[in-house]
């Protein structure tokens, strides 16, 4: 479970607000994806979006 996701549990459930439950969801799970993709390209497992002319060129 990501940290951004529980934190945003935790503060939604003490305010007992749905909406704010939902955005913090959505939040941290956008966080997780960006980080696995940050990690993949660090890896080199997936190659990042560069255009086939500046790789030709380099």
């Amino acid at each position: 479970m990501d940290l951004v996701v529980l934190w945003g549990w935790a503060w939604a459930w003490a305010v007992g607000d749905l909406s704010m439950l939902i955005c913090a969801t959505v939040i941290g799970v956008m966080c997780s994806v960006n980080v696995v993709l940050w990690v993949l390209r660090s890896t080199g497992r997936l190659r990042p979006r560069v255009p086939t002319e500046v790789v030709e060129a380099a």
